[in-house]
């Protein structure tokens, strides 16, 4: 096709020669060629430009300014309606997060606030960039972050508690209106709603959390509880665990940069033995795909969470706040079990 055009033929010059052959020009004397008479190959071109601009104008007219324009201007009334409804919610709840996080004296303020989500958004993309990466160096920094923020949740979550425990509060919880339960079974079922809404929080990941530190769930937009109602409450209660939690984890993550040399020397130790095993059944040939599995997954698991396990012992042994509540963590890893 690239020789047609080199050649200086257009792309419907077999036209013109069709249409001599079927209008015989042997009995028929044909007419001299004026000059300055474009080609049937050029009239055609600019006859189907012509139409196909002919076509999207009046399709433009009839999309945006006639018959549907109503319909338009309606959606975009709508969503912007949506739009200014959200930010009013995310408003109001961020101000009843601040005001718990002053009725509590968790320290953390509004400026610092908005310093804490704005590390969790940038850990968030460091996760989200290098968790399936099968470079070392991205895949061990987003496994050891999702390690820490998970260490961190189930401090946060005894700290919070520490937190309500001084104020003689208590966590929000749904509590059944079923009158044919027994105050014991009511109490079981407050008592299970509890455990599942910290099981829940301890699940979210780093992305989540960069939104629920403020009082936002992605997922409801617009849709939100009525205010102060008690899941209200128990979304202000974990934006505010969501704090505590982020505060502990960039503690961590800035004491492992600090001593990032040990960790460094150890996963290199780790790392270079895999390295050899790899090269060797690669060498070898892969005689059998389940020990070609087991290869991968094995050098996949030290970079998953043997390095990640590495670091967090480390900062086990160097930060007295990653054991200020381990009784607590203990019981929270049982029930996440």
């Amino acid at each position: 096709m690239a020789d047609q055009f080199s050649h200086g033929q257009g792309s419907f010059d077999f036209i013109d020669r069709l249409i001599d052959l079927f209008h015989h020009p042997v009995t028929q004397k044909a007419l001299p060629k004026s000059e300055t008479e474009p080609s049937l190959n050029q009239q055609f071109k600019t006859a189907l430009t012509a139409l196909e601009e002919t076509i999207e104008k009046q399709q433009h007219e009839k999309d945006g300014g006639k018959q549907f324009g109503w319909k338009r201007t309606l959606n975009f009334e709508d969503e912007e309606s949506k739009k200014h409804k959200e930010k009013k919610i995310h408003d109001q709840i961020r101000m009843d997060v601040e005001s718990i996080h002053q009725h509590l004296h968790t320290g953390i303020s509004s400026h610092d606030l908005d310093q804490l989500k704005g590390y969790l958004a940038h850990a968030a993309e460091t996760v989200s960039s290098g968790e399936k990466s099968h470079e070392v160096l991205p895949r061990c920094r987003a496994a050891i972050l999702k390690r820490f923020h998970h260490e961190a949740g189930l401090l946060a979550l005894e700290e919070m508690d520490d937190y309500l425990g001084k104020q003689h509060e208590a966590w929000p919880t749904i509590v059944p209106r079923d009158p044919s339960l027994s105050p014991d079974e009511a109490e079981a079922i407050v008592e299970h709603n509890r455990m599942r809404v910290r099981k829940n929080f301890l699940n979210y990941n780093i992305h989540q959390s960069s939104f629920l530190i403020v009082g936002i769930v992605e997922v409801w937009k617009s849709d939100y509880p009525e205010a102060n109602s008690n899941l209200w409450k128990s979304v202000v209660f974990e934006a505010v665990a969501t704090a505590l939690r982020a505060k502990l984890m960039h503690l961590f993550t800035t004491r492992i940069r600090h001593d990032r040399k040990s960790i460094e020397n150890k996963a290199t130790e780790l790392i270079g033995a895999k390295v050899t095993e790899l090269k060797r059944t690669l060498q070898g040939g892969v005689t059998s795909l389940n020990d070609a599995h087991r290869v991968v997954s094995s050098s996949l698991k030290i970079l998953d969470e043997v390095i990640p396990n590495i670091a967090w012992q480390h900062l086990q042994k160097v930060l007295p706040e990653t054991n200020r509540f381990q009784e607590g963590q203990k019981r929270d890893n049982n029930e996440e079990g």
